[in-house]
């Protein structure tokens, strides 16, 4: 492999060093390369695109018009800076698209690669061959790795890589062995998410042992980010004690269970992190473990929060989605608007990938307009029509300066205020509500947009705010139990705006309990049977998974139909009007073996309570019983030894 120039070097440094483009196009010139001509601006850019693209990517048959699902270039003057390799299962049956990433590799377009971002690791073992392609060549210009959805992680040899980003729904003890056995010796920032890793065999699950191991591979590290990690105080106890302490300088531990006992051990070995400047948690766990509980650390300790960068990437890609939105529904969005969306749209793929989808925020112009105003890039109230897009991106985010932090605090308190009085027009609550969100989330209250709690009733009366305290201490507590049954990670929370959406789309509204459970953790499926699976068994679904399966049964259910008797129907049917569905039928849970569900109740009859749960068989076509006179007491059955027995 070539190796790189100082300019080269530069320009992988910073790709928006116009002097230093300008100085390597003398270089290409020299060179006879026609790539020269696409700096300086000479000649038809698109032309010699369009005639040369294939010859750099080294693909003959490669067109510049195809938009391949399985592979996404970012260009700029004839080299690709970024690429993303989505393995879908389609693709991963389609063979030229291997050979097509290894001779991209080799071509005069992957010189100044900087960023290779693997999606869907976890899809296929051919995954693996990608990875370890990009490996054996060794590209001395690849600076950052991104591996989402990996199961298996294999030795690296990447001696040029600075960042390196490993995303997984259940990281392995072997994962974390062979990153140990990786050979990154500049490598500075190093994210894991370890996912629902206490669902795997106890002999695969990752230890604090091995992922200490792990971290005394990598002397040069500066910034260490963990996520959904189960055994902090373990890990914060050697921590100190790896070779990646010594220049370690930030360690964001979000989303990490942590107990004073932690907090305390890393406090005590604070020696070990001399130039350690930040120790960032989220909120949660800053409620939970008081700063001084980490002792000599107790300075360090910050919220994590997103930084202006951040901030800047989301408002990027939230304004694209903005203005498409705004097209597909003919709402007079300007050409102008649309190419700049279209044009933000491509990079946003690159730079702010999947936690934008994560997110489900639905009122993108109110967020819109927080974002921008928390950069000092808008007023507050005014019209987002003309979105600040003139810029490059990369300009975009370099002026981006998030606010004060007491003026982001002082309008939260404003808009919460705002919402509680109700001095805002109906229509409006919406939009402040999601202004709220926005808010909470540049100031550190959850780590995805979609889970920031929305906490407006400062002014509630002591005895209603006792109530609510007390049903969610009763419901967190059946979610804590479920855990402990079934040993997966509990989902995180979503927001009272889309608990609100949902309830207008049913008609109907929830229970408290009900409501309660889907904000505290109902962002996500969580498994009601033990290990991992396509097929294990009963699941308790999401919000927007409760939905989908409301609006399947509500259209594939005949509901003059009455359901099947194979005898005399059970008594607590009594409770329930006599139908084979009806609308104000919630369900809670799915199982992929059978059609049987559990279900909410929210319209039953005379004698019934309005959230008691039913079983819904699919032998009867029907309610088979009523089970528990609420969702709270359902939850707290679901955790017992006789519920969802896998022997049944």
């Amino acid at each position: 492999m070539t190796a790189l120039s100082h300019l080269e070097i530069r320009l992988i440094d910073n790709f928006d060093d116009e002097a230093a483009w300008a100085m390597y196009a003398g270089e290409l010139a020299a060179r006879g390369d026609v790539r020269a001509k696409l700096i300086a601006g000479s000649g038809d850019a698109e032309a010699i695109f369009q005639a040369n693209a294939a010859d750099w990517l080294n693909v003959p048959n490669f067109d510049p018009a195809d938009r391949d699902p399985g592979l996404y270039f970012e260009w700029k003057y004839g080299f690709v800076l970024r690429v993303v390799v989505d393995l879908r299962p389609h693709v991963l049956k389609w063979p030229p698209l291997r050979e097509m990433f290894r001779a991209f590799l080799d071509g005069a377009a992957a010189h100044l690669l900087r960023r290779v971002e693997f999606r869907r690791l976890e899809q296929n073992t051919e995954g693996d061959d990608y990875v370890e392609q990009l490996a054996a060549r060794g590209r001395p210009s690849l600076r950052e790795l991104v591996l989402r959805n990996v199961c298996a992680l294999h030795p690296l040899d990447l001696p040029s890589l600075r960042e390196l980003s490993v995303h997984s729904e259940s990281l392995s003890a072997t994962a974390m062995r062979h990153l140990s056995q990786s050979h990154m010796p500049e490598l500075e920032r190093l994210r894991m998410t370890f996912g629902n890793s206490d669902a795997l065999p106890p002999k695969q699950r990752p230890t604090a042992e091995n992922v200490a191991a792990a971290l005394g591979n990598l002397g040069h590290l500066r910034e260490l980010t963990l996520h959904q990690l189960s055994f902090g105080d373990e890990l914060l106890a050697r921590i100190p004690e790896t070779a990646a302490a010594t220049h370690l300088e930030v360690l964001d531990l979000s989303s990490v269970e942590l107990t004073p006992r932690g907090a305390g051990a890393l406090g005590a070995n604070a020696s070990g992190l001399p130039r350690l400047r930040a120790l960032a948690l989220d909120s949660p766990t800053l409620s939970a473990i008081p700063a001084s509980a980490f002792g000599a650390l107790e300075t360090k300790v910050t919220i994590s929060r997103p930084s202006s960068e951040r901030v800047a990437r989301y408002t990027i890609a939230l304004a694209a989605e903005h203005v498409a939105a705004r097209t597909k529904g003919n709402g007079g969005a300007t050409q102008e608007s649309v190419r700049a969306a279209l044009r933000i749209q491509q990079w946003a793929h690159f730079q702010f990938s999947d936690e934008l989808a994560d997110a489900g925020t639905w009122n993108t112009a109110a967020g819109l307009e927080i974002l921008l105003w928390s950069l000092g890039m808008a007023n507050l109230d005014e019209s987002i029509d003309r979105l600040p897009m003139e810029r490059s991106p990369q300009s975009f985010i370099r002026a981006a300066q998030l606010r004060d932090r007491a003026e982001l605090e002082a309008l939260h308190r404003q808009t919460a205020d705002d919402v509680w009085t109700g001095w805002c027009a109906f229509e409006n609550v919406s939009r402040l509500r999601e202004r709220l969100r926005a808010l909470g989330w540049i100031l550190g209250a959850a780590k995805t947009w979609d889970a920031v709690p929305v906490h407006v009733g400062r002014h509630k009366l002591p005895a209603a705010e006792a109530a609510s305290s007390k049903l969610s201490t009763r419901v967190q507590r059946a979610w804590n139990k479920l855990k402990k049954r079934f040993r997966h990670r509990l989902p995180e929370g979503v927001s009272e705006a889309s608990v609100d959406a949902a309830e207008r789309e049913i008609g109907f509204r929830l229970p408290a309990d009900l409501r309660t459970s889907f904000l505290l953790h109902g962002a996500g499926s969580y498994p009601l049977y033990e290990g991992i699976g396509a097929n294990g068994g009963a699941k308790l679904l999401s919000l927007r998974e409760a939905l989908s399966c409301w609006r399947l049964y509500d259209d594939a259910i005949d509901k003059k139909k009455p359901p099947k008797e194979f005898g005399p129907p059970d008594s607590s049917l009594r409770t329930m009007h006599r139908a084979s569905w009806r609308r104000a039928w919630l369900p809670v849970t799915d199982d992929p073996n059978d059609s049987d569900f559990h279900a909410v109740d929210l319209e039953p009859a005379a004698d019934g309570s309005k959230g008691q749960v039913f079983f819904w068989s699919h032998e009867l076509g029907g309610p088979e019983c009523v089970m528990n006179p609420s969702f709270v007491d359902w939850l707290e059955w679901a955790t017992t030894a006789e519920a969802f027995d896998p022997g049944d």
